[in-house]
């Protein structure tokens, strides 16, 4: 797998936060069974043309990919972690991104540059309560074409 940013200490424990966090509280829908991939572990590696390959969070109906989350800290959001963006949305239409706020732009800018088709982008910001806020970013030709289907409208969103 290709991506997988280097984080120091404090970024890798608030990623770890917030990936649990997004995964308990934006993933719950229906029968779908959440695996959470924090820090170096690989709960649930799916197959990819190249091996197995690892998302933050991975939804599951059945045996089957439905949706996937990627969370970025500020380092990550960079041309280097596209590559995984890339291989995440080849195996699942359903992937969303999640940056903390301030990295939006860049993101999307990103997301465009390199036509990365994700479900949805998506600004969080972890408060000081360890509870998470979560908004949704606009990203010209970055959405799926399926993401006003009503089952979808809510995932990652507040």
């Amino acid at each position: 797998m290709t991506g997988k940013a280097t984080r120091n200490t404090e970024s890798q424990r608030v990623h770890d936060i917030v990936v649990k966090l997004i995964a308990d509280h934006r993933f719950d829908v229906g029968d779908w069974k959440i695996v959470i991939n924090p820090a170096a572990e690989s709960n649930d590696a799916i197959e990819h043309d190249d091996g197995l390959i690892c998302a933050d969070i991975v939804a599951r109906f059945g045996d089957d990919v439905v949706a996937l989350g990627e969370v970025e800290t500020a380092e990550s959001v960079s041309d280097e972690e596209v590559a995984q963006w890339l291989e995440l949305a080849h195996v699942c239409s359903r992937l969303y991104l999640f940056v903390p706020e301030g990295s939006e732009q860049v993101a999307a800018e990103l997301i465009e540059k390199h036509g990365v088709r994700c479900a949805g982008l998506r600004a969080y910001a972890l408060r000081d309560d360890d509870t998470v806020s979560v908004q949704s970013v606009f990203v010209r030709n970055g959405h799926s074409k399926w993401n006003d289907h009503p089952w979808w409208m809510n995932v990652g969103q507040n």
